[in-house]
């Protein structure tokens, strides 16, 4: 079969994929195409597509797939579910703590020549409540490392009514008790409907003892005006995130911390991620047997 790899993973992908079929850079002659989250696999996409029979997202979200698209044109899809959990989970704790300890204020001070040990406002994370929305791969990943900081851990996740954290079995809460008792918030939901906006002012509104809000899921999940509107009257209110909004007056924000999309970028999961993609094209093919 003839494979068109449509986004950089490493050259690691590329060498093992070849050995399974025919690398072609051309999309039209592709039955199997492998995308992460640049591609946007919609509309006019597809007519270029039109030999297409399995997509393969290297990655966890499919919102860059118009999923009904494929289901009529009869394409299979598969992503490599898991796989980034621990490369994600990893930067949620890196942006939790950058944005509790004032880290990127600190040092643009610093680098700035200002000293600013006093007007850096930081707290410490043990003994506060961590709350999740959305315990999958990444959300028990990331509440392993916050119990291993002393946090309370409280999940919402309508999938599931209690989860297992040390052997420790615990009930989720509702989404409405997360936000009004938790000191952090993370957030760890796809891409769809039910979660378009579901942080909006109403949610802000009743994260008043929230002291930072991380998102590494997709930006989406929050409403951007209702969060310029909270980061300006919510005077030690943080949002870290590695899916910055479009809005550009939010990412200017003094108590906003921002990456651009890395959380699956380390060596590391890339190679986890081609061992994964590998293996689905070699399952389908099979099956094509």
């Amino acid at each position: 079969m003839k494979i068109y790899i449509a986004d950089h993973f490493n050259d690691e992908l590329v060498t093992q994929l070849s050995a399974e079929g025919e690398i072609t850079e051309v999309l039209r002659e592709a039955e199997i195409v492998v995308v992460r989250s640049k591609t946007k696999c919609r509309g006019d996409w597809f007519e270029e597509a039109s030999n297409c029979r399995l997509i393969v997202r290297g990655g966890v979200g499919l919102d860059n797939i118009d999923l009904e698209e494929v289901q009529r044109r009869e394409i299979e899809v598969r992503n490599t579910p898991g796989v980034s959990a621990v490369s994600v989970a990893e930067l949620t704790m890196g942006l939790l703590l950058s944005a509790a300890s004032e880290v990127a204020f600190g040092h643009e001070q610093f680098k700035a020549g200002v000293w600013a040990k006093k007007t850096c406002n930081r707290v410490e994370l043990q003994g506060k409540t961590l709350g999740l929305v959305g315990y999958g791969g990444i959300g028990e990943q990331v509440a392993r490392r916050a119990a291993a900081f002393g946090m309370n851990i409280e999940v919402c996740d309508p999938r599931i009514s209690s989860f297992t954290l040390n052997s420790q079995r615990k009930e989720t809460i509702p989404f409405q008790d997360l936000l009004s008792n938790s000191e952090f918030i993370s957030l760890h939901v796809p891409a769809i409907p039910a979660t378009r906006g579901m942080i909006d002012g109403e949610a802000f509104a009743r994260m008043r003892k929230c002291r930072v809000l991380v998102n590494t899921s997709r930006d989406s999940v929050v409403d951007a005006g209702a969060l310029f509107a909270a980061l300006e009257t919510t005077p030690d209110l943080y949002y870290a995130t590695d899916v910055p909004p479009g809005d550009s007056t939010s990412c200017q924000h003094r108590r906003m911390i921002a990456t651009p999309h890395i959380g699956a970028q380390t060596p590391e999961n890339l190679t986890r991620t081609a061992a994964a993609i590998v293996e689905t094209v070699k399952q389908f093919q099979g099956q094509m047997v």
